[in-house]
């Protein structure tokens, strides 16, 4: 503080800038400045998680990290609201006079080090619980856009991605988002010819957004079929693949989301490649320490003209699963 106090002020006072200049939020309020071209704000690059492919050392990919993340806000018309954060009416006099504020913090930090803010916005202005579906699902994934790049994603996963992230909690699963080109209109497309939808999990059935679904859809998870069990104890595997056996009767075309079991992964992979009928597209997100990012890897390398979208290593689970079929039909 002691020395970059001085610098700032240094700064501010240039003849050449200094009728444009303005300090937030000093000389501005808890507000986004109209008069000003140019503004000293305090950002905390430790908020956010740094991208390491920006360095190194550290403190390069924590800056670069900062100003991509700007950036991109303010190309996305969302970093205007970062100038008023939701502080309680009484607190501006005091944060304006003294404490300022930190650009970009707009929630208190979360247990746990250098974790990232919370991805969902509960608290209100009045310090009560925010109620509304829709304000809620709105500050939810404004939040996950503020913490994340989205731009080096094509435009049609961008959706995908969002939701991905918004139902994991966590941004940075999507550094891991695998895909084959043209994915995401594959799968649009067949949904809207409706296509049924095979899962691997009643929870992956349980997370889709069945009326949306305009085509009328069939849902179809089979690893409760009577049948079930005794396929697995004939294969010497378990019922998750057993289940992928009764799939053949509608796999040419299908839409396929695995949330839970590699092995059911691993398990279609096998009987595409015996020659069952070709899904449009795979959603892969097994989850877990044995098999699940080697199954994917599998995906990633099968071919065969068969669209997929994936999450490298050992996360993922029914409710991303879930959520990439629901971002598939928000678009289609």
């Amino acid at each position: 503080m002691l020395t970059g106090i001085p610098a700032v002020r240094e700064l501010r006072s240039n003849s050449a800038w200094a009728a444009r200049a303005r300090i937030w939020p000093f000389e501005t309020g808890l507000s986004l400045p109209d008069d000003a071209q140019i503004i000293f704000a305090e950002v905390w690059p430790s908020w956010w998680r740094g991208r390491q492919e920006l360095g190194p050392p550290n403190d390069k990919a924590q800056v670069r990290t900062v100003a991509a993340l700007f950036a991109a806000r303010d190309r996305a018309g969302e970093l205007a609201c970062w100038f008023t954060p939701p502080v309680h009416e009484t607190e501006v006099r005091r944060i304006v006079a003294e404490e300022a504020w930190t650009l970009g913090v707009m929630e208190p930090r979360r247990a746990g080090g250098n974790a990232a803010p919370p991805i969902v916005l509960e608290k209100t202005i009045n310090g009560t619980y925010l109620r509304d579906p829709v304000e809620i699902s709105r500050r939810s994934f404004a939040l996950v856009r503020a913490e994340t790049d989205l731009g080096r994603f094509p435009r049609s996963l961008r959706p995908l991605a969002l939701r991905m992230a918004h139902a994991a909690g966590d941004s940075t699963i999507l550094d891991h988002l695998a895909w084959s080109g043209g994915a995401v209109a594959v799968g649009r497309r067949a949904l809207a010819a409706g296509a049924p939808i095979l899962v691997d999990a009643t929870m992956v059935e349980a997370g889709i957004s069945g009326e949306r679904l305009a085509a009328g859809n069939r849902i179809l998870c089979t690893l409760r079929d009577p049948r079930t069990a005794g396929i697995a104890a004939a294969l010497g595997t378990t019922r998750s693949a057993a289940a992928v056996e009764l799939w053949r009767p509608h796999l040419e075309g299908a839409i396929v989301a695995i949330g839970n079991a590699p092995t059911a992964l691993y398990h279609l992979l096998e009987i595409i490649a015996a020659g069952a009928g070709k899904p449009a597209l795979i959603l892969g997100f097994p989850v877990g320490f044995v098999g699940a990012a080697e199954a994917k890897a599998a995906l990633a390398a099968f071919g065969r003209g068969i669209a997929h979208i994936t999450l490298d290593g050992p996360r993922g689970g029914s409710a991303l699963a879930a959520a990439a079929v629901n971002a598939l039909v928000s678009v289609a």
